[in-house]
């Protein structure tokens, strides 16, 4: 399990009672580990992440693109994996780029099939990005989130291009990737439903 060192503060959002909650965690930080690396080892993902403060946005309802999973709208997991990692040394994977490197990674390996999710129960809450000195905030700052973006841009441009997000109300926008769902991830049959030669 990997972490940054720009954490505040982890949440679960849905209780035992899979109500849509926001509870802080405080005392039960070794027991929500292991819920995550129990489902970790329970599915074939190659990695999964906590959500982070963008994958809320909206509230219980919300849907996206990024909570497809087998066709089905999931709301527990997203397509996506970033910040934290909950990985295998056995199933290693490459990150590449110096920008942008880890969603690269889910695009390029999903695209050959493999599994990176973000289970939308737990939450990190991190620093802002590009606002702490350090880490990769210099770097951001001085090439432009367009730079950054693009890396990923130019190894998977069958899925990926160079968009926007923010708050709309504010005005408040950033240059950011944009990731084609339907483009991604492969729509790839289990053996079984094969038809006969």
């Amino acid at each position: 399990m990997q972490f940054d060192d720009d954490y505040t503060a982890f949440f679960i959002r849905h209780n035992s009672r899979l109500e849509y909650v926001s509870e802080r965690v405080k005392k039960t930080m070794d027991e929500t580990v292991q819920a995550l690396l129990d489902f970790f080892t329970s599915i074939p993902a190659t990695a999964i992440a906590m959500s982070q403060g963008g994958d809320h946005i909206g509230g219980e309802g919300i849907k996206s693109d990024k909570g497809m999973v087998g066709g089905q709208h999931n709301p527990s997991l997203r397509r996506k994996c970033m910040n934290s990692w909950i990985c295998d040394s056995e199933k290693p994977f490459a990150f590449t780029g110096h920008m942008n490197e880890d969603v690269s990674a889910y695009v390029l390996h999903g695209l050959r099939g493999h599994l990176f999710f973000t289970v939308i129960q737990s939450q990190l809450i991190q620093l802002p990005t590009q606002v702490t000195a350090g880490g990769m905030s210099d770097l951001y700052l001085s090439a432009g989130t367009y730079v950054k973006s693009f890396y990923t841009v130019m190894q998977a441009p069958s899925c990926t291009k160079i968009g926007t997000m923010g708050d709309p109300r504010g005005g408040q926008y950033r240059i950011h990737h944009k990731i084609n769902w339907h483009n991604a991830a492969p729509k790839i049959l289990r053996e079984q439903w094969r038809k006969p030669r």
